[in-house]
């Protein structure tokens, strides 16, 4: 009932000519508020309104409301304190003139914008509650900005009412991301199959249409054939394995190209000749898919004219295909662009056949960013390596400048161990300094989150040292990473590491290589230990949003102790 409430209090920020129909909008406003603080408190329990915390309205669910029930608390006594003069008789123009104003504006523009538009975009789409919190803040804004765009009476008025900056401090993330590097097609050849295995692929996909083992699917027919691959919109029967002829093309890619990965699902696209088909806009972007190879599709048949987009630039090219042409996409090019085939008529049958390499290990690939203390780890199978189970790779980030969120996008973890060396400059000095640091940390791990839906980031603390000079600023960036990003971004996690530390966070000599910073290989194999095990503890729970806090790791700001959440014991 909250919501519904300050839903139709938004509807009370109308633009009016008439002071005396405004007033009594504010009237009915007031009344509103009161209304839903009478219920807030008989809810929580409590008797007065300046006693309801925001812990008191969380609501224990999926998604984790917190943020919203704060933002909501704030909205209430800012139309308190604005509206309850002008019901009480004094001047519009006065009352939207003072500091209330300012607070009023403050509270909507950067705490509603903030807390809830920046991050409704992480939370379940499938959650209504949140979408129609989205929708009532977006017209919130948008009537209040209307309401002091109200022209004054009194021209003599010297305290001019001014349109508060409501650009995010992130807006220039969008910048970033369309500088990637990615192209839409790596490779195409035509007259890829010699006639005799031609034949023979043409003989089965024939025999398959004839036996109706195509499903009908939005547009065309889809045979599947190794290993499942799911995505949106999937129907049909379980995938059969896959035939002699179809394996035979296969061996003719690996003979072409190079790539140490089996291509073993194979989906066929069926677009019957003399009847208007299409392929939606869609992207091989599943989490199943390896993320170091590539996409292979083979066209058989009619042309046709395949549209590419780039998701965030938006701009598209269109690239013919004919029949016999193989054409090739990077798995990491898929984040980048979709693709789409528009309603047409063929003249004759027309096939794709697009050959992946899919597992559901794929589903924790991660990839590590860090500097020295990370340098040893491998990815792969046999002793000193993180094993099959968990797929990927490992890229320098020896400062915080050298993280890469293009690189993340083909992976569903991202560990970061990196800001050692860039708050070990001799020139950081003092908190601002450190906190101009963090701000480009943190706009990194907001663009990592931003370019790529469902990823989970794991943040790893800046290591515990033996030098008491970077102690301070450590735990000082320390505490902003976990109040700053992991308090309110649920697909970020913290790291552990308070075993690598004695009680006054020293690093352990049993870890420590003999200096202040760097890990012997038995820190190196604890740290590689706390990384797989937070990576399978969120897997096996099914999603991030589950998981429960803890509380250890010894991260402090200027020598006193708060429990931190982390994601691993």
């Amino acid at each position: 009932s909250i919501p519904q409430c300050i839903f139709r209090s938004t509807r009370s920020f109308r633009v009016m000519a008439d002071e005396n129909k405004m007033l009594a909008n504010f009237s009915s406003l007031h009344q509103l508020t009161s209304s839903v603080k009478k219920d807030i408190c008989g809810k929580v329990g409590k008797k007065d309104f300046s006693d309801v915390t925001k812990a008191d309205m969380c609501i224990r669910g999926k998604v984790p409301l917190e943020f919203l029930s704060k933002t909501v608390i704030s909205l209430i006594n800012c139309i308190e304190d604005c509206i309850t003069p002008i019901v009480n008789g004094d001047s519009f123009i006065d009352v939207i003139s003072n500091n209330d104003t300012t607070k009023l504006l403050s509270t909507l523009e950067q705490s509603l914008n903030k807390d809830i538009k920046m991050h409704s975009e992480s939370i379940e789409k499938n959650n209504d509650a949140i979408q129609k919190i989205e929708t009532m803040v977006s017209e919130l804004v948008k009537n209040t900005n209307d309401l002091l765009a109200v022209p004054k009476n009194d021209t003599n008025q010297s305290n001019a009412i001014t349109s508060p900056n409501t650009e995010s401090p992130h807006a220039k993330i969008s910048e970033t991301i369309f500088h990637h590097n990615e192209i839409a097609l790596k490779d195409r050849k035509e007259n890829f199959l010699d006639n005799k295995l031609l034949s023979k692929l043409i003989e089965f996909l024939t025999e398959a249409v004839t036996s109706s083992k195509f499903t009908e699917q939005n547009g065309h027919h889809v045979l599947d054939l190794g290993e499942q691959y799911l995505y949106k919109g999937m129907g049909g029967p379980k995938p059969s394995a896959i035939p002699p002829c179809i394996q035979s093309v296969i061996e003719k890619i690996y003979a072409t190209y190079d790539g140490d990965y089996d291509l073993n699902s194979a989906t066929i696209n069926y677009f019957p000749a003399n009847s208007e088909t299409f392929h939606p806009e869609h992207s091989a972007d599943q989490n199943c898919i390896n993320p170091n190879s590539s996409i292979f599709t083979l066209s058989i048949g009619n042309s046709a004219s395949i549209t590419f987009k780039d998701k965030f630039s938006e701009e598209t090219q269109i690239h013919e295909v004919n029949d016999n042409t193989i054409y090739v996409m990077s798995r990491s090019s898929q984040n980048v662009f979709t693709r789409k085939i528009l309603p047409a008529t063929n003249a004759e049958d027309r096939f794709s056949i697009t050959f992946r390499c899919v597992a559901n290990k794929y589903r924790r690939s991660t990839i590590i960013m860090g500097d020295s203390n990370t340098r040893g780890y491998r990815f792969g199978n046999g002793a000193g390596t993180f094993g099959a189970g968990l797929p990927g790779k490992r890229i320098d980030a020896m400062r915080v400048e050298d993280i890469s969120p293009l690189e993340c996008m083909s992976y569903n973890n991202v560990i970061i161990q990196c800001g050692i060396n860039s708050l070990s400059n001799r020139r950081i000095d003092g908190p601002a300094a450190v906190k101009g640091i963090f701000d480009k940390f943190k706009d990194k791990v907001d663009t990592i989150l931003k370019m790529k839906t469902g990823i989970n980031i794991y943040i790893c603390p800046i290591l515990p040292t033996r030098s008491n000079m970077l102690k301070r600023p450590i735990n000082y960036f320390n505490q902003l990473i976990r109040s700053e990003i992991i308090d309110i971004n649920y697909r970020c996690n913290f790291l552990n590491v308070a075993c690598l530390a004695d009680y006054q966070d020293n690093l352990l000599p049993a870890y420590s290589r003999g200096d202040a910073v760097h890990l012997n290989s038995r820190g190196h194999s604890k740290l590689a230990n706390i990384i797989k095990t937070s990576i399978f503890q969120v897997y096996n729970r099914g999603h991030s949003i589950k998981r429960r806090p803890t509380t250890t790791q010894n991260t402090t700001t200027q020598g006193s102790k708060s429990p931190v959440r982390s994601s691993a014991s």
